[in-house]
C-alpha cells in the first residue's frame, strides 16, 4: 500500500510512495514528508467559522494599471538610478550566499547567508555590523532561512524546518524563539492589531491570506483571501511580501495581482499590474519513478508555458516597488513602482542589469541583490522623473 508524501520546489509538487530526498551532503535517502492536511483543514474552518478570528473583507478596491494580458505593457520609464555604493563579495566572505536582503530600521539592509544559515546586517553605507546564526536545531541556529523581516526594531527570521519563528535585536541579539504550528509557511508579515507574530502560509494559501500566531505556537486569528484574488493551487499562489508603512503587499510569482493591506491587515485593494499576467493553469504527469518500492509518481506543477510575475517586491509608506519578470526582453532588469495606498500606477524603473532581490531602505534608497557570478549589493537613488516610453 503507498503512503503519500509531497515534495514542492518552485512551481512544482510531486506526489509519490515514497520520495527520494536530497540530503545535505547531496546523498539521496527515502523521508517521506508528513501532509498538512489535518492543519489545513482547521485553518479553513477556523476562518470561516468564527467571524472574530478572520477578517473577511467585503468592499475591496480593484484597480487595472495595465492592459489585457498578452498586449504589450504601456510603461512610463523613469530616469535611470543614480549608484550611491556597492558591496561586492568575489570571496564569499563578506556576504556569502545572499538569495534576500530586507531592509533594517537603521537605514541599512540585512543579508541572509544561505550557505552558513546566518545574518548578516549592514549599515546604511554598507559597512558590516554584526552576525547571527548557524546550521542547527538550537537555539540561535538555523535549518532554513525562509523569510526575513522586522516588526518595528525586531528582525524576525522563518525556519520552516526547525518551525520557528526567531527574533533578533537591533543589534542581532537572541531574544526569542517561537514555535510554529505544523503548516509550511512562507513569509513574515508586520504585526497586525493584536501584536501576535504574523505569517503568511504556503500550504492553503488559497483559502488563507495570514495568520496570526500566539506565544505557545496555537493559531490565535486568521484571514480569509479576498474573492478578488483566485488561484487553483498553492503553487500557482506562490507569493512574496513586504511592510508598506503600518500594512504590507503581497505579490505574486504567477500573477500581476497585489494585495495591499492596512494597519489591521483588512486588504486596502487590489491592484493588477502594469504588465498584465494571469494566475495560470496546472498540469499533471504521470511517471514512471523507476524506485524500488514507488510504484507511481505524480508530478503537479504550474504550465510550463505560464509567464512569471513578481520575483521580488520592497515597499515604503509611500511606494511599491515590484521586480518583474514578465514577457519581455528585460525581465529581472523592470521595477514597477505602485502607489502604496491605492495601487496606482506611479512608473517604472529599468536597471543595467539582472538581480534577484530588491529592498527599500528607510531613506528611500534601491538596494538591489545580483548573484550571478559573485553576490553584489548595489545601492542606488531613485528619480521619480519620467523620462519616456522606452529605456
Amino acid at each position: 500500500m503507498l503512503r503519500e508524501s509531497q515534495l514542492t520546489t518552485s512551481g512544482m509538487r510531486v506526489s509519490a510512495g515514497a520520495i527520494p530526498t536530497a540530503s545535505k551532503t547531496g546523498l539521496m535517502k527515502r523521508e517521506p514528508r508528513r501532509m498538512e492536511t489535518k492543519m489545513n483543514a482547521f485553518l479553513h474552518e477556523r476562518a470561516a467559522a468564527v467571524t472574530l478570528l478572520a477578517r473577511i473583507v467585503g468592499a475591496v478596491c480593484v484597480l487595472t494599471a495595465g492592459g489585457a494580458e498578452g498586449q504589450a505593457p504601456q510603461r512610463k520609464w523613469l530616469s535611470p538610478p543614480v549608484l550611491d555604493f556597492s558591496v561586492e563579495d568575489p570571496d564569499g566572505t563578506v556576504l556569502g550566499n545572499p538569495l534576500r536582503i530586507t531592509a533594517s530600521p537603521g537605514g541599512g539592509f540585512v543579508a541572509a547567508d544561505w550557505a552558513d544559515l546566518a545574518v548578516q546586517a549592514f549599515s546604511p553605507r554598507g559597512e558590516p555590523l554584526w552576525r547571527f546564526g548557524r546550521d542547527g536545531r538550537g537555539p540561535g541556529e538555523f535549518l532554513q532561512i525562509r523569510h526575513m523581516e522586522y516588526n518595528g526594531d525586531t528582525l524576525l527570521v522563518l525556519d520552516n524546518k526547525n518551525r520557528r519563528l526567531t527574533a533578533l535585536s537591533a543589534d542581532g541579539q537572541l531574544l526569542s524563539s517561537r514555535r510554529l504550528p505544523a503548516t509550511e509557511l512562507s513569509q513574515v508579515l508586520p504585526a497586525f492589531g493584536s501584536g501576535g507574530r504574523v505569517l503568511r502560509p504556503h500550504v492553503g494559501g488559497r483559502d488563507t491570506l495570514w495568520m496570526s500566531v500566539s506565544d505557545s505556537g496555537a493559531v490565535a486569528s486568521a484571514a480569509l483571501m479576498p474573492g478578488e484574488v483566485s488561484f487553483r493551487d498553492d503553487l500557482a499562489g506562490e507569493s512574496f511580501t513586504s511592510r508598506a508603512g503600518a500594512g504590507a503587499v503581497v505579490a505574486f510569482r504567477w500573477s500581476s495581482q497585489l494585495m495591499l493591506l492596512d494597519e489591521n491587515g483588512d486588504v486596502r485593494a487590489v491592484a493588477d499590474g502594469i504588465e498584465r499576467v494571469a494566475f495560470p493553469k496546472m498540469k499533471t504527469y504521470e511517471l514512471d519513478p523507476n524506485i524500488k518500492g514507488v510504484t507511481k509518481m505524480v508530478v503537479r506543477r504550474v504550465d510550463p508555458k505560464a509567464t512569471p510575475a513578481a520575483r521580488s517586491v520592497a515597499a515604503d509608506s509611500r511606494r511599491v516597488f515590484v521586480l518583474f519578470r514578465g514577457a519581455t526582453e528585460y525581465r529581472d532588469r523592470i521595477v514597477d513602482t505602485y502607489d502604496a495606498h491605492r495601487g496606482d500606477y506611479r512608473g517604472s524603473i529599468l536597471l543595467p542589469r539582472e538581480v534577484a532581490d530588491i529592498a527599500i531602505l528607510a531613506d528611500g534608497r534601491l538596494a538591489t541583490l545580483e548573484t550571478d557570478f559573485f553576490p553584489i549589493v548595489r545601492v542606488w537613488h531613485v528619480v521619480d522623473e519620467v523620462a519616456g516610453r522606452h529605456p
